[in-house]
């Protein structure tokens, strides 16, 4: 009972067929693959666009109990600090004042300058600040950086040429 046939493929032909077989089953299981990940990816879409359809809902439903026109007035954002880190002041009446009385040496200042001579300085600015407190170029060359940033603040105007407002307030003041 010896059997000698093996199941190994003898001829050329064998091989060909047993290549075509290997073959077929690739193609078979990567379009089975194919198809449940694209099944897979379907059903992600429709989750995607039944919760993204949810939300338009909720908002919708949202947006109607709220009138945004009439709330828009009332939504402001609160400054809390300036670029220096120092406490913004309330700003709710913006009747600024400069805390010139409060320094230790600070006295009534007895004159009043032409703070226009300072480069930059028009004539509104200069009634803004006297407004505020600033009456001549001693007070304006000892401003410092909370009162530069008070400044900054209620004239709308950029710090670095407040700076050198006080810059040319302590040369005319030294004159």
């Amino acid at each position: 009972m010896q059997h000698n046939e093996s199941l190994l493929p003898q001829s050329f032909l064998e091989y060909l067929i047993l290549f075509i077989i290997i073959i077929g089953v690739f193609v078979i299981a990567w379009f089975y693959s194919k198809l449940l990940n694209t099944k897979k990816i379907s059903d992600e879409v429709k989750r995607f666009q039944n919760e993204n359809q949810r939300l338009k809902q909720t908002f919708r439903a949202h947006n109607d109990s709220i009138n945004l026109e009439e709330n828009l007035t009332v939504i402001r954002a609160k400054r809390t600090r300036d670029r220096f880190g120092v406490l913004a002041k309330d700003s709710s009446n913006n009747q600024f004042t400069l805390d010139l009385d409060k320094k230790e040496d600070a006295e009534k200042p007895t004159h009043k300058d032409d703070l226009t001579k300072i480069t930059e300085l028009d004539s509104l600015i200069e009634e803004q600040l006297n407004a505020m407190g600033v009456v001549n170029y001693e007070q304006l060359s000892q401003l410092n950086i909370e009162e530069i940033s008070t400044l900054n603040e209620t004239l709308s105007t950029p710090i670095h040429r407040i700076k050198k407002w006080v810059e040319s307030a302590k040369e005319l003041n030294s004159k």
